[in-house]
């Protein structure tokens, strides 16, 4: 208190100016250590604003060493990854070439572009050395078909341009013939001809006229007979317009290429139905598909057959049948058919068709029919009903008639429920079914069109 009251009385003994200048000089050790401190706490600022950055930067320096560092490891590794896995993959694009062809080189993409991950990297070079051996492979064949080397069946597009190109080449052929030679004289021919064809249709298809079809030419012995499959119906297409459009242009096309080979007296091959064949198969570019038969007996005695899928001939001789053609089918109740290439990609082609050339004498008759006939009558029967027949015509319809009856019989064993139950396949009547009887009976109703050629003397 003391203290305090003499700093009050020397206030109060100085003047204004006087206090003012003992204030002064008292504060100025405290100015000077504000200042002090200020200035270093400027500094020491200063210095932080400075070093700051600079640590940020360093950092980023070391990190960056760093990345590229690690980076220039792994690309190490997956160069020699890269090409641990070449050095098995590779060798794979070794594919030989015929030697008068240049080496078609197989660009591989660069490793640096793949991934970096070893299991990915696998995969990816993997799937790019398979790339490249399909490429490969794909351009050798290409240029082996073009030297006509290739290793490969043709496609179907390929078979469909060759028959095209063969039929255009027949027909220029044909135009570039001398007119048709004059008919033999009478003493020239060995065996005369006689013609004559039944058909009917299945009980559900009578109104349309069902879906077989048939054509002859009795002047040159020419028979043609072809059977709408009727799986075709189930998508709105009429099954009979196929067989009937086959039927009309293999008729014109064996017609064509038997007065071109000299007419009536010339003798029956098999590789000119099989042309007439072709270019009818060329020329039917309408949906559908069916089986066909053609046939041509030459009044030399000579006689060819062509049949796709389960139409057919047999011939008699002597009331017995001697010869018959094999029936075609890629499975049970699948038999080999023709269609338009362009619309049916699995079609089958005229060079499948099953051929047979063999000799006739007066006396022998042949039946040409389709599956209606063979799925419903053993060929003994057959041969019992021609004879016991007489005339070609009574023989076409007795076989028509006797064939459509047996199909409607469930009790019978037919031909087709042999072959069904050889094929393990499992056919019984709504009875049977009942009934727990799995055995396979009874006929099968279908259109039956038969034709019948008799040799007779001349």
């Amino acid at each position: 208190m003391r203290g305090r009251c003499e700093d009050n009385a020397l206030t109060n003994a100085l003047g204004p100016a006087e206090e003012r200048q003992v204030a002064s000089t008292a504060d100025l050790p405290r100015r000077r250590l504000l200042l002090a401190v200020g200035a270093s706490a400027v500094a020491a600022g200063a210095a932080v604003v400075v070093a700051v950055p600079f640590a940020y930067t360093h950092r980023q320096a070391q990190n960056a060493v760093q990345q590229r560092a690690a980076a220039a490891a792994a690309e190490a590794a997956a160069a020699a990854e890269a090409a641990r896995a070449q050095s098995q993959l590779l060798p794979w694009l070794a594919v030989p070439l015929p030697p008068h062809l240049p080496p078609i080189p197989i660009p591989i993409q660069p490793l640096a572009a793949l991934p970096a991950d070893g299991q990915t990297l696998r995969i990816a070079l993997a799937t790019l050395s398979l790339a490249s051996f399909l490429t490969g492979q794909y351009m050798n064949e290409r240029a082996r078909r073009r030297a006509g080397q290739s290793l490969l069946p043709p496609t179907a597009g390929e078979r469909s341009r060759a028959l095209i190109e063969a039929a255009r080449r027949a027909k220029s052929h044909a135009r570039a013939q001398p007119p048709d030679a004059p008919a033999a004289p009478a003493s020239c021919a060995k065996v005369s001809l006689r013609v004559a064809t039944f058909q009917a249709a299945h009980p559900e298809k009578a109104a349309s006229g069902g879906e077989d079809c048939v054509r002859t030419v009795p002047s040159l012995g020419i028979v043609v007979l072809a059977d709408g499959v009727g799986g075709w119906a189930a998508e709105g297409i009429d099954p009979a317009g196929y067989a009937r459009t086959l039927v009309r242009q293999a008729s014109d096309g064996a017609a064509e290429s038997t007065n071109i080979a000299g007419g009536a007296r010339a003798p029956a091959q098999a590789s000119l139905l099989v042309d007439a064949l072709r270019g009818a198969h060329i020329a039917t570019d309408v949906a559908g598909s069916a089986t066909a038969c053609l046939l041509r007996v030459s009044c030399d005695g000579s006689a060819a057959c062509a049949n796709v899928g389960d139409c057919g001939f047999l011939l008699l001789r002597d009331g017995r049948p001697v010869l018959a053609s094999q029936q075609q089918q890629h499975k049970f109740n699948l038999p080999f058919q023709l269609g338009y290439p362009a619309l049916v990609p699995g079609t089958d082609f005229a060079e499948d068709a099953r051929l047979c050339e063999f000799q006739v004498l007066p006396g022998d008759t042949i039946v040409v029919a389709s599956d209606g006939l063979w799925d419903n009558l053993e060929h003994g029967a057959i041969a019992d009903i021609v004879a016991e027949s007489g005339s070609p015509e009574r023989a076409a319809e007795a076989l028509v008639r006797t064939a459509a009856k047996l199909a409607g019989d469930a009790s019978y064993d037919s031909p087709f429920s042999q072959a069904a139950r050889a094929a393990g396949a499992v056919r019984t009547t709504p009875l049977q079914w009942l009934r727990g009887d799995k055995t396979v009976s009874g006929g099968k109703p279908d259109d039956t069109t038969v034709a019948i050629v008799r040799v007779e003397r001349p």
